[in-house]
């Protein structure tokens, strides 16, 4: 079983992925329709995504284009959002 750990903007892109397997869009696109975050944000988690393979990327002449790829059933993937966990300033000071 492989394992994940994603971004926040990462894990809600790959969820929208998995609910909507034929859906395909851009980085712009995806910040405006798919999640609330900003461009940049976006382009990092879709980056982070490609390169652990969970999503694919489509280069055109004009704009890449990011979408939903098969993993097949040979073994299962574990993605988890980041932990987001602050610590006090009592507890960063001790």
């Amino acid at each position: 079983m492989k394992a994940f750990e994603l971004s926040n903007v990462a894990h809600e892109i790959y969820e929208y992925l998995r609910l909507h397997p034929g859906a395909k869009d851009s980085a712009e696109g995806i910040a405006r329709w798919w999640v609330e975050a900003d461009v940049p944000q976006v382009r990092n988690a879709l980056e982070e995504l490609a390169e652990k393979r969970l999503i694919g990327k489509s280069e055109g002449s004009r704009r890449v284009l990011y979408h939903a790829i098969d993993h097949g059933d040979d073994e299962p993937l574990v993605v988890a959002m980041e932990s987001t966990v602050e610590q006090s300033p009592e507890t960063v000071s001790q």
